[in-house]
């Protein structure tokens, strides 16, 4: 196989055609081909990530922004690109970054600032504040995180205290423990912040609102009483502005409180939310969550793509050691141990992805009810509301560790090169790595499903949706005649056993006469593996139903994959909820062997159905025309160590005062 050819010979051994897949993955062949014509929009200069490790986090900033602003510009001059993107000029929900490959705040801004107005606002304040937004007149961010408290939202001590005779609330931050911090775009890009605080009304606490804040002046310098700062380096995501807030005693109108749900009037009579709409204020966090749950999926297959494409490409060690060079070298991806520690991730990718789609369909069956409802928010159906937060919570949780673990995993598979900027994969990894923890890190997420899976069976919420399985009262055991409705019985079947397991360490820590706390976070352990095993059943389940948006010919090899996730999560289950004999984890490792092995030819089509692209990746290890080892002694050369000037600098000041020059003259003959 010749280096300019090893990606075609890939696929041409495929049993299915990787087109139709990228087809289904993107709504259907037409919304593929307007996908791929706008991905040609941004092949250009601005949009070529391979150099940016050599640049300062400055510079690297400075050009966050210029590209994200001139996406901007491309996408207006294409209107159906803007449609796709912006729920205001059509159906929205496309990802900007995932085409451009840029992340800066600019990317919070519309996916959560613009999202809030959008969902929160009354339509006065939408109608105020979202033209502003959307033609960029104004920059925001999301402003929920405290210094002192994340998930713990109950916990935020940043108040907005209203005045009736000024008509204006006081905003503050009493304590250093207040101060906003971690929030996109609010280190340097944001004019304007959507901050939550408490509302005090009549000196009443009322729970935590949303509220518009303008931070910063026309020449984008911190108003009277408001400091704003970048909070500094972090691990990855080095063009994006993670800032902190520091607010004290700061007045704004009474128009600046959020109302879409709930109002204030002048004096001060407080009208909340209808009591089905309690929790709507979550709204945000669940589109949010929902939408990071996708992204793990995508994350996870980008990260692939880089290690699909170079094991493909690379070889190492002899085909016949007798025989040394001339029988031949390998190809990495031809040995089993390679394929059982990245095929596994596929599927798991695929698992994800198919999960995210279940939840998005709910999510947008409940923002077209919230649209239909119009001016009367009592019509709003919530029904679905405490299982997509449950589901979207577990999700997000156990979907985000997997991704980033299966990415660490991939880019271990790239050997040496994986260590290098220039592979792609080792600035992705760094850059996806807060994905585990913002927007709620894994614990407090998983509890929060746990939550819903016990209360389903206390009886306080419905066995149904996601959770009707709990209801099933057969247990079934693994057998070796497996099958996809067989696995997704067993996997059931644990997660029943470990949600009923958490259930009953709960009533044992009640009746030794714990507090409803303390028995609570006794269980912490129990409820989390309840979760995530509820979590993986979920993901297997949403995978089978998927099968059916596959193309026929792709189906049978998709199968495979949702099969092998099966086996491989039902194998990392604890005996005590799996009943898992000797004999049958035979059967599970002989049955993950085979279908690796059946997989081979389809592995490389598996990942690349994702349709992602080498400006996306930004990898020289994984191009598609085989220029591999070109491209990364060329992206050396660049380095900026390589430059005469620098190496003159460094002899000068540094080297040249400590080695022998005389016997370095005479030359090696002489030492």
């Amino acid at each position: 196989m010749s280096a300019l050819n090893y990606l075609d010979a890939e696929l041409a051994r495929a049993s299915f055609n990787v087109e139709p897949v990228r087809h289904m993955l993107h709504g259907g062949k037409q919304h593929y081909d307007n996908y791929k014509k706008w991905h040609k929009l941004f092949d250009i200069d601005l949009f070529d990530t391979t150099d940016d490790a050599f640049l300062t986090r400055e510079d690297r900033m400075r050009l966050g922004v210029k590209r994200a602003l001139a996406s901007i510009d491309i996408m207006k001059k294409n209107k159906d690109l803007l449609a796709a993107h912006s729920p205001v000029h059509g159906e929205g929900g496309l990802s900007a970054g995932r085409i451009t490959g840029n992340h800066s705040g600019v990317s919070d801004h519309f996916a959560l600032f613009v999202s809030t107005i959008m969902s929160q606002g009354s339509p006065d304040q939408v109608r105020t504040w979202l033209p502003k937004a959307l033609n960029l007149e104004i920059l925001g961010t999301y402003a929920q995180t405290e210094l002192g408290h994340g998930t713990n939202v109950r916990g935020l001590e940043t108040t907005a205290t209203f005045d009736p005779t000024t008509d204006q609330f006081t905003v503050n931050m009493p304590e250093i423990t207040a101060m906003k911090w971690w929030p996109g775009g609010l280190g340097l890009l944001s004019t304007h912040a959507i901050i939550y605080a408490r509302l005090i009304v009549k000196e009443k606490d009322l729970g935590y609102h949303a509220f518009m804040v303008q931070i910063r002046d026309e020449h984008h310098k911190a108003l009277p009483g408001i400091e704003v700062g970048d909070i500094g380096p972090k691990m990855g995501n080095p063009a994006l502005d993670s800032g902190y807030l520091y607010i004290r005693n700061v007045q704004i109108p009474r128009f600046h409180m959020f109302a879409r749900f709930q109002q204030l009037s002048k004096d001060g009579t407080y009208t909340p939310a209808p009591a089905h709409l309690s929790k709507i204020a979550y709204m945000t966090m669940m589109k949010t969550r929902v939408m990071l749950s996708l992204g793990a999926a995508y994350a996870l297959a980008k990260g692939l793509t880089v290690a699909l494409r170079y094991n493909a490409f690379r070889k190492q060690g002899f085909i016949d050691s007798k025989k040394g060079r001339a029988g031949g070298e390998m190809v990495i991806l031809d040995y089993p141990v390679q394929q059982w520690r990245l095929v596994p991730l596929i599927a798991t990718s695929w698992a994800i992805a198919f999960a995210g789609f279940q939840l998005r369909d709910i999510l947008t069956a409940f923002e077209a009810g919230v649209k239909a409802a119009g001016k009367d928010v009592s019509k709003i159906d919530t029904s679905m509301l405490p299982e997509l937060h449950a589901t979207s919570a577990g999700l997000k949780a156990f979907g985000t560790e997997a991704a980033i673990n299966g990415i660490e995993e991939a880019r271990r598979c790239c050997g040496g090169q994986g260590y290098a900027l220039s592979s792609g994969i080792a600035q992705h990894a760094a850059d996806y790595l807060p994905a585990v923890t913002y927007e709620g890190d894994r614990l407090p997420m998983a509890l929060q499903t746990a939550r819903a899976l016990v209360g389903v069976l206390a009886g306080r919420m419905k066995a149904e949706g996601s959770f009707a399985y709990l209801k099933d009262a057969d247990d079934v055991a693994f057998s070796e005649a497996f099958n996809l409705p067989h696995l997704l019985g067993v996997l059931a079947t644990c997660a029943r056993r470990a949600v009923a397991a958490a259930g009953q360490v709960l009533m044992e820590g009640r009746g030794s006469g714990l507090s409803a706390d303390a028995a609570w976070n006794a269980a912490h352990v129990p409820l989390f593996t309840a979760a995530s095993i509820h979590t993986q059943q979920y993901m297997l389940r949403c995978f089978v139903k998927g099968l059916d948006r596959v193309p026929e010919a792709a189906r049978p090899a998709f199968s495979r994959l949702a099969m092998l996730f099966g086996l491989t999560k039902l194998g990392e289950i604890s005996c005590e909820f799996s009943h898992m004999t000797l004999a049958g984890a035979k059967v599970i490792d002989e049955g993950v062997r085979k279908l690796l092995s059946d997989l081979r030819p389809d592995v490389v089509a598996l990942i690349e159905s994702w349709g992602i692209s080498d400006r996306q990746l930004g990898s020289c290890i994984a191009r598609s025309d085989g220029k591999i080892y070109e491209a990364v002694y060329a992206w050396a050369q660049r380095s900026p160590l390589n430059r005469p000037a620098y190496v003159e600098q460094l002899h000068k000041e540094t080297i040249g005062k400590h080695v022998n020059r005389d016997l370095l003259r005479q030359g090696a003959a002489k030492l």
